[in-house]
This record gives C-alpha cells, structure tokens and sequence, in this order.
C-alpha cells in the first residue's frame, strides 16, 4: 500500500489539540491489529503506517498557538511535498 502524505495546516494561535490530537490518530494509524499493537509500545513509529504526517504554515515560519507555545513547522504552502485531499 502507497503511504499517503497528509498535511496539518497551522496558524497564529491555534490550539495545541487541534492538530496534536489528529496528528497522532493518524500517525498511528495501521493496516492490520498485530502492527496496531506494536506501534503503541514502539519508540520509532513502524514505516508500514498508511500516513506520513507533516506540518506546514503559509509562510514556513514558526507559529504561536494559543497558550503561547512556539511551533516549528515542517513546511510553508509553496514548499511542501504533495499531499491527499
């Protein structure tokens, strides 16, 4: 199965669980049970996964969210790989 990038687009103050929490469903997200229950316990997640998580701003620069965290993305929209819609 073809791994499927999937872009979490951040902004000036947004909350923290508003992309944390989707980022880790999808991150350990697996094809079949038994990798289901070796991710969990694993401290590098397995390359089977379905999804390759990345983050981006507009600009590429680093955001503020909410409670005043400072957050280093991994992209800006112009330089970022291909992702799923």
């Amino acid at each position: 199965m073809k791994k499927r990038k999937v872009g979490i687009l951040l902004y000036d103050y947004v909350d923290i669980l508003d992309f944390a929490g989707p980022a880790e469903v999808l991150s350990l997200t697996t094809n079949l049970k038994a990798e289901q229950t070796l991710t969990l316990y694993r401290k590098k997640l397995l390359p089977t996964r379905p999804f390759d998580v990345l983050t981006l701003t507009e600009t590429g620069e680093s955001i503020n969210t909410h409670s005043g965290v400072k957050i280093e993305p991994q992209f800006g929209i112009n330089n970022c790989p291909k992702l799923i819609f």
